[in-house]
C-alpha cells in the first residue's frame, strides 16, 4: 500500500478513534520526486472510505493562526496536507460521546515530509504557520457554511494545546480572537447523531433473532448478509460511509463442519480472514464489535465446563478457522467482544429442534447420539445477552454463553419429544432411542464435551441465564403447529 495510516493519540496517550496521520510512500531521485496524496481505494480499505465535496487551499505567513474552527451543523471531515513549508495542525476532540472528549493531537505537517492528517466529523481544527511561508490544502466531505461556522479559543486552558515557539507574536484573525472557551462551545454544538448497530449476517438464525430483538427495543440497525463481502475491506469500508455505527455485531460465519474439510479456503476467509476485516474497520470507525464464536475451540476432551481462560485446542477445518477469526480480530482491534456459544437452535434458519420435530412426525423411531455433552442454547436467549453487552458494556476480551446445565444430544431430543406431546406438536407415538457417535461417521469428530463455563458472563452483566430445558418449553410453545 502507498500510504502508512497511524492512529494519534492525546497526550495522555488515549487513542483518539478516527484520527489518522497518513505518511505517502514517496519515490524520490535526482530529478524529483512522485508520490500519491490520495486514493480511495486505499484509504477505503484503511476504515476512511470518505466521499469529499470540496477541496480548499490557502497560503498564510509565518506565525499565522487559523483556527479553532468547526460547522455546527455540517460538520466536516477533513484530509488535510502542506504543499509548501510547514505548519502545526491540531485537531480537537468535541464528539461529546467520545471517550478522548476535549483532547486534542498537534502534528507537524510539511511540504518536506508530505505527510497528512485525517480529521473526522465532530472536531475543531486549526494550524499555525512554523516557516516564513505555508500553502495548506484539505478536502472536505461538506461545503463550507459560513453561517454555520463555529470555533473554540485557541489558547483555552482548559485543553491546554501546547502550540510552538515561532519566534514572535501569532497573528489571528479578529473573528478568531473572540471565540468562545471550548466548554462553551462544546455545549452549544448540536448532539451527537444517534449511533445505529450494523448486524452483519442478519438473515441468519441468531442475526434474524437479534435484529427482530433490536426492532422490539426501538435500537436503531442496519442489516447486512451476504449482499456484503466480508473478505473485501473496501466493501465494507464502502458500506460503512456516511453512516454514523456505534456498535457492529458479527453473527457471519462458515457452519458447515464436515464440508469445511474440502472448502477450507472458503472457510478460511469467512471465519478468520472476515472477522479481521470487521476489526480493523469498527477500530477505524470507533465503532464497538460482537463477534460470535464458538465451542469447537475446544477439543472437547475435557470433563468440566470450559472457562474463557482455557487454552483452546481445535480439531478440524471449521475449529481451527473459527480461533484463528477470535485471535486475528482482536489482534486487529483489542477493544472488542469475542462470544462463544454452542448448540444453537431458533426460529429462522435450519436447526436441532425443527429436524427432530420432523422425523419424529415421520418415524416410530430416532436414534441420537448419546456420547456427546452440551447446553442447548435458544437464539434468542443470545441475542438478548447480546443486547445486554451492548447497553451495559463490560471490560473487552472474550466470555462464553449458552443455555444454563447440560445434556447430551439424546437427552435433549427425549425433552424435544416429551414436551412436543405435552404441548400438541407431536401428535403420534415415536421411540427416541440412544445410540453412539460411531454409528454416524463424519469427516470431523464432534466435541464430547462442549459445556462452557458462563460464570465471567453473568458477573459481568449481573444476568440470570435461563435452563437449557425451560428455554426450550418456551420455544416450543411458540411455535405453530404444523398442518
Amino acid at each position: 500500500m502507498p500510504f502508512t495510516f497511524t492512529q494519534c493519540r492525546a497526550k495522555d496517550g488515549a487513542i483518539i478513534n478516527g484520527l489518522y496521520e497518513i505518511a505517502p510512500k514517496v519515490f524520490a531521485d535526482s530529478r524529483g520526486y512522485f508520490f500519491e496524496s490520495y486514493s480511495e481505494r486505499d484509504f477505503a480499505e484503511a476504515g476512511l472510505g470518505k466521499r469529499f465535496v470540496q477541496d480548499n487551499q490557502s497560503r498564510s505567513s509565518k506565525g499565522v493562526l487559523r483556527g479553532l474552527h468547526f460547522q455546527k451543523t455540517h460538520p466536516q471531515g477533513k484530509l488535510v496536507r502542506v504543499l509548501e513549508g510547514e505548519v502545526f495542525d491540531v485537531a480537537v476532540d468535541m464528539r461529546r460521546d467520545s471517550a478522548t472528549f476535549g483532547k486534542w493531537y498537534g502534528a507537524a505537517l510539511s511540504g518536506e515530509k508530505q505527510n497528512q492528517l485525517y480529521i473526522p466529523e465532530g472536531f475543531a481544527h486549526g494550524f499555525l504557520v512554523m516557516s516564513g511561508n505555508a500553502v495548506f490544502a484539505y478536502k472536505c466531505t461538506d461545503f463550507y457554511h459560513p453561517e454555520d461556522e463555529g470555533g473554540i479559543i485557541w489558547n483555552d486552558p482548559a485543553i491546554g494545546i501546547d502550540w510552538p515557539d515561532v519566534g514572535g507574536e501569532y497573528q489571528l484573525s479578529a473573528k478568531d480572537r473572540q471565540f468562545p472557551a471550548f466548554a462553551q462551545s462544546a455545549a452549544n454544538a448540536p448532539p451527537p447523531v444517534p449511533a445505529v448497530v450494523w448486524l452483519i449476517g442478519c438473515r441468519g438464525m441468531l442475526g434474524a433473532e437479534l435484529a427482530r430483538l433490536l426492532e422490539k427495543t426501538g435500537v436503531a440497525y442496519v442489516g447486512t448478509d451476504c449482499d456484503i463481502d466480508i473478505t473485501n475491506k473496501a466493501a465494507l469500508a464502502a458500506f460503512a460511509r456516511g453512516k454514523s455505527i456505534g456498535w457492529i455485531v458479527n453473527c457471519a460465519a462458515y457452519t458447515a463442519v464436515d464440508n469445511a474439510e474440502d472448502d477450507a479456503e472458503a472457510c478460511r476467509a469467512l471465519n478468520a480472514d472476515g472477522p479481521a476485516n470487521i476489526a480493523a474497520l469498527a477500530h477505524s470507525i470507533g465503532a464497538k464489535l460482537i463477534h460470535i464464536s464458538t465451542d469447537y475451540v475446544f477439543n472437547g476432551k475435557g470433563s468440566r465446563p470450559y472457562a474463557e481462560t482455557d487454552a483452546p485446542d481445535p480439531i478440524g477445518v471449521y475449529g481451527r478457522t473459527k480461533y484463528d477469526g477470535e485471535k486475528k480480530l482482536l489482534a486487529a482491534n483489542a477493544e472488542s467482544y469475542v462470544v462463544r456459544s454452542a448448540w444453537l437452535y431458533g426460529a429462522y434458519g435450519k436447526n436441532f429442534v425443527d429436524t427432530m420435530l420432523r422425523l419424529m412426525r415421520e418415524r416410530d423411531s430416532v436414534s441420537v447420539v448419546n456420547d456427546q455433552r452440551g447446553s442447548p442454547t435458544w437464539a434468542r436467549d443470545l441475542a438478548s445477552a447480546i443486547i445486554a453487552l451492548m447497553k451495559n458494556p463490560a471490560p473487552y476480551g472474550t466470555y462464553h454463553f449458552t443455555g444454563a446445565g447440560d445434556c447430551t444430544w439424546f437427552e435433549f431430543a427425549e425433552a424435544i419429544y416429551r414436551k412436543g406431546r405435552e404441548i400438541g406438536l407431536l401428535d403420534k407415538d415415536c421411540a427416541v432411542k440412544a445410540c453412539a457417535s460411531s454409528e454416524y461417521p463424519a469427516k470431523v469428530a464432534r466435541p464430547a464435551y462442549s459445556v462452557l463455563d458462563k460464570q465471567k458472563i453473568k458477573t459481568a452483566l449481573g444476568i440470570d441465564i435461563p435452563s437449557w430445558d425451560a428455554s426450550l418449553t418456551v420455544f416450543l410453545q411458540e411455535k405453530e403447529i404444523a398442518p
